[in-house]
């Protein structure tokens, strides 16, 4: 005769029997604490990255979103525009008021003069500041960087500055929709300079260092 056994006595009855990869699978799955790039390293991430030549194996931390902007740097343009031509009458009102340049003979020197260090400097003075970009650009939340995206010097903002005048005689502004069809969003004088245009918050979730 045979015997049943009784309930709840068989072997492994209601156990699971461990998993030899379970400690490993812990590990895999525990969140690992974020940790901006150190110094050493921290050009080489963000210039591979900036260049196409991010890998996601190469550094979990690195928010694979921050990408160049492109309708904002219109918006922008649009702005610096608006400021620069509110700027340049009032000046033309100011230089009208006390120059004694007689009618008719011309635009005086310093009304010129004026107008060629307001459109020139305005870019290259906020560009190479703390704010990194225009006041449009501060506006949008953009910042002008670098290949490996450090703050630009002021020699570079000066050539990028002078390579937009260049842009500007391009027919159809074609130079600057350039944008939407280059790899990285660039346009003429961004190319001719090697900077980039990114938004503020995306670059502050690399590190702080991207703004020293």
């Amino acid at each position: 005769m045979t015997t049943k056994p009784a309930f709840g006595k068989l072997q492994g009855y209601g156990q699971v029997a461990p998993s030899r990869t379970y400690a490993r699978d812990k590990i895999a799955s525990t969140p690992q604490a974020y940790a901006p790039p150190q110094p050493s390293n921290y050009a080489e991430i963000v210039g591979n990255a900036f260049q196409g030549n991010y890998h996601p194996d190469s550094y979990d931390g690195f928010p694979s979103f921050a990408k160049p902007v492109k309708g904002l740097r219109f918006l922008s343009a649009t702005i610096d525009f608006t400021i620069l031509i509110v700027v340049s009458l009032l000046f033309a009102a100011i230089v009208a008021v006390f120059d004694k340049t007689p009618t008719g003979s011309g635009m005086p020197d310093a009304l010129f003069l004026g107008l060629i260090v307001l459109w020139f400097g305005y870019g290259i003075v906020l560009e190479a500041s703390r704010f990194q970009g225009t006041f449009g650009k501060v506006v949008t939340g953009t910042v002008v960087v670098n290949e490996d995206g450090s703050r630009p010097s002021l020699g570079k903002v000066i050539w990028r500055n002078v390579a937009k005048f260049i842009s500007a005689c391009v027919p159809f502004y074609l130079s600057y929709t350039m944008v939407f069809f280059t790899k990285n969003n660039q346009s003429l004088h961004d190319y001719m300079s090697k900077s980039y245009v990114y938004k503020r918050s995306d670059l502050s979730k690399i590190g702080e260092s991207v703004f020293d």
